[in-house]
């Protein structure tokens, strides 16, 4: 999958964009007080200014996400017995988990919510060859998951999907860190695959 890219180190820093960077440090601080400790990972790896990609085990996302764990059961139910299939990139948002679980009456985990603030949008794709055999649905599937990571889009227009929580610095301003060169977007991606094998759903 194509990753929007922004160009790196492009424009001279000036003492706004280093008063943004001391600000972006100090929410390391605030999401390690909440117990968030891959958000805190992925905003240290994006200030340590590699451009390096991170590598991630998605099996631990699908057992916290909702909403990646409701779209690999739903692959799997339509797809059974009809050979191989590919779901293509589709768009996940785990604020839409949140908000899904605000309007049941409940609370986000605090897994979900440290998903939320290191990730939140996300790219998924699902592919595999399951079978109905004897009342069950077997097979393997292969769970893909991708994330540019960076504080805006390519235009650099703020995302407002995400709350910073900790301050008050426009998006807009933690984004031309990179363009700057004082902090680095970069790639999140990681792989799984699996057995299924699952009782097959009542025929009506």
């Amino acid at each position: 999958m194509d990753a929007d890219l922004r160009r790196y180190d492009v424009d001279d820093p000036t003492d706004k964009d280093h008063r943004t960077l001391n600000l972006a440090k100090l929410m390391l601080g605030g999401q390690a007080g909440l117990g968030n400790p891959r958000a805190v990972q992925f905003l240290n790896h994006w200030l340590e200014n590699t451009g390096t990609p991170v590598e991630f085990d998605p099996q631990t996302m699908i057992r916290e996400v909702p909403g990646l764990k409701g779209a690999i059961d739903r692959a799997i139910a339509e797809n059974a017995g009809k050979g191989r299939f590919d779901s293509q990139w589709k768009a996940g948002a785990i604020h839409e988990d949140i908000t899904a679980l605000q309007q049941q009456g409940k609370s986000a985990s605090p897994e979900l919510l440290d998903w939320y603030y290191a990730l939140n949008g996300y790219q998924y794709r699902i592919s595999g060859d399951v079978k109905e055999i004897d009342g069950k649905i077997v097979g393997d599937i292969r769970v893909d998951v991708s994330k540019r990571y960076d504080w805006g889009n390519p235009g650099g227009k703020p995302r407002a999907d995400i709350d910073l929580k900790f301050t008050d610095v426009p998006q807009e301003d933690l984004a031309r860190l990179n363009a700057t060169g004082l902090a680095q977007d970069y790639d999140v991606r990681g792989s799984t695959t699996f057995w299924v094998e699952t009782p097959a759903p009542a025929k009506s």
